[in-house]
């Protein structure tokens, strides 16, 4: 890592060689940097603002310099703090490469590779991911695959920060730091539940005036092709997954966008209402998302090529929806 001066003009240099307990609080500070924030990083690293800070404070210690200010007056970086960051990014550009080289000299791919997936992915693409992963699994026995899922906002921030080296999400927003390809769309219509206002009206009352008269639940991340379209309409809760946002619709004060599949178990018990498919209408849009660098890392590049092959060979339709809610969830 390059030796980054203070702000007195001296060559500061770490004690030691750059040791494990040093990449984790590199990458804590990589991860605040990228984020905007201690606040804004707590999801990110799974970590409380304070504890953030205790490691943010160690970085400094060690490496004898202040990093960023922080504060009332927001999170900002010291001019010694970019050199760092410049510094680091390049070092864990490094290691990637590092990594990619030394798993290219083998014969049989070995190491590990993480995939991070969106949260009721099962219930939405269940025969192409089984297809793929099974695929993976038998050409490269010896990569230990390791699958996480979480809300949007989290599948791509772990393949942003490296945490994930491979992505299936919807794509909250452009990201150049990121190759993705569109794998499928998933429709969505708005619904309410059995207490709503709006349930016991026929569709001549639903009016798109009346309609926008009720808040929403919104995701913190949906396709950006849907904002123009939300842009009328009362925001309400908030909810980070399908289960969440499920919970808010029957408590029948907000209404919320669903795909049909996952819907249709109460659709079918009479507790929740498609309001207007005429009208409110949305598509999701999953794409395949890595990280856009020079040269991918075999095993990510190779579970790559599955799920696009998975994903060719076994489309996604409405047709292939599971039931995701569980057993708790409404009527059985």
């Amino acid at each position: 890592m390059a030796a980054p001066k203070d702000t007195r003009g001296k060559i500061v240099r770490l004690r030691q060689p750059v040791s494990d307990a040093d990449l984790r609080l590199l990458r804590v500070f990589k991860a605040v940097v990228d984020n905007g924030g201690f606040a804004a990083s707590e999801v990110a690293l799974n970590k409380s603002k304070s504890a953030i800070s205790v490691d943010i404070s160690s970085l400094e210690q060690r490496i004898g310099i202040r990093l960023c200010e922080r504060g009332r007056a927001g999170f900002a970086l010291t001019p010694e703090g970019e050199t760092v960051y410049g510094a680091v990014c390049g070092l864990f550009e490094d290691l990637d490469r590092f990594s990619a080289q030394i798993a290219a000299t083998s014969a049989e791919l070995t190491g590990k590779v993480t995939l991070a997936v969106i949260d009721n992915l099962g219930s939405i693409a269940a025969e192409p991911m089984i297809a793929a992963i099974r695929a993976f699994r038998q050409r490269h026995p010896m990569v230990r695959l390791s699958i996480q899922s979480g809300s949007a906002s989290e599948v791509e921030r772990a393949v942003l920060d490296r945490t994930a080296q491979v992505g299936v999400s919807v794509l909250p927003r452009p990201a150049p730091e990121l190759d993705v390809r569109p794998l499928f769309p998933e429709e969505q219509l708005l619904y309410c539940g059995p207490a709503h206002a709006l349930f016991a009206l026929d569709d001549a009352a639903l009016t798109p005036e009346a309609i926008a008269s009720h808040p929403i639940v919104s995701l913190p991340m949906r396709d950006p092709a849907a904002n123009p379209f939300l842009t009328g309409l009362m925001r309400g809760a908030q909810a980070d997954n399908l289960d969440c946002l499920i919970l808010v619709i029957l408590a029948g004060v907000d209404l919320g966008f669903l795909p049909p599949h996952y819907a249709r178990r109460w659709v079918e018990a009479g507790e929740l209402k498609a309001l207007r498919p005429d009208l409110y209408r949305l598509t999701n849009t999953f794409h395949l998302m890595s990280l856009r660098q020079a040269k991918q890392a075999p095993a990510a590049r190779e579970l790559i090529a599955a799920l696009a092959q998975g994903f060719a060979e076994h489309p996604v339709s409405e047709a292939h929806g599971r039931e995701p809610a569980p057993r708790w969830l409404g009527r059985a």
